[in-house]
């Protein structure tokens, strides 16, 4: 395994074995301690306060990353993140954003390239442990088991612990073929996993929690995108591949 580090985040190359609120709703409870570098971005929603819209992964001690469709063309003043805390709206520290930096070819068209950075409006946020993610060579095989991780926060819901869900990866074609939308492009800068709703109630995700990230073996190797539902279908879910965007990441954070 190759691991490249800059800062907080470290980069993994290997080969692995076999505007609404979003949120993952179901699943199973865990805690900040398992998954320390996610987080909760926090927008002004419908112009009614603060509420949790999107999920994140921190990059390191100023950046996070997150889907571009979440602040695109909002004005910083509209963000907070929230670090080190398992729930939405309480413990952990809060900090406002002072950039956005959405990825150029990001087009809400056709779904490509949906992934952001934000910058805290401090320094250094406390930011306790490093961030693995993939490197342009970490390849998934079909069918490896992955992690998806966000909160669930819905109108339905009074629970705003983090929980995660257990996934696997789609073939593209796969994945591809089972949607019909002409604009929804599934390619080398997208990566497709199984839909928990197919599992059962326990596991029903909603919407992927967009911006929350998908792990493989604690390696960051998706950011979750807006095309995924929860209607009951057996749709898979989208998300932008990290190993696709290393470059721009490393560049940008």
């Amino acid at each position: 395994m190759r691991i490249i580090v800059l800062l907080a985040v470290c980069f993994a190359a290997t080969t692995a074995s076999s505007k609404s609120p979003q949120r993952i709703v179901g699943g199973k409870p865990t805690t900040i301690d398992e998954y320390p570098n996610v987080v909760a971005l926090l927008g002004v929603y419908e112009w009614m306060g603060y509420t949790q819209v999107c999920g994140g992964v921190i990059l390191n001690f100023r950046s996070v990353l997150t889907a571009a469709h979440c602040p695109v063309n909002d004005n910083v003043r509209l963000w907070r993140i929230r670090i080190g805390s398992s729930y939405v709206f309480n413990e952990g520290t809060l900090y406002g954003v002072s950039g956005i930096i959405v990825h150029p070819y990001f087009w809400q068209g056709d779904r490509l390239h949906d992934i952001a950075i934000l910058r805290a409006d401090q320094e250094r946020m406390l930011v306790t442990h490093s961030t693995y993610i993939a490197g342009p060579d970490y390849i998934l095989p079909d069918n490896t088991k992955l992690v998806a991780v966000g909160w669930d926060v819905s109108w339905l819901s009074e629970s705003d612990q983090l929980r995660y869900s257990e996934v696997t990866k789609v073939n593209e074609k796969v994945c591809d073929d089972q949607y019909e939308d002409p604009y929804i492009v599934i390619n080398e800068f997208t990566l497709c996993t199984s839909n928990p709703v197919t599992e059962g109630p326990e596991y029903y995700t909603c919407e992927g929690e967009s911006g929350g990230p998908v792990f493989h073996n604690n390696v960051v190797v998706g950011i979750s995108t807006f095309e995924n539902k929860c209607d009951g279908t057996n749709l898979p879910r989208i998300y932008t591949r990290i190993a696709a965007h290393t470059e721009w990441i490393v560049s940008n954070s």
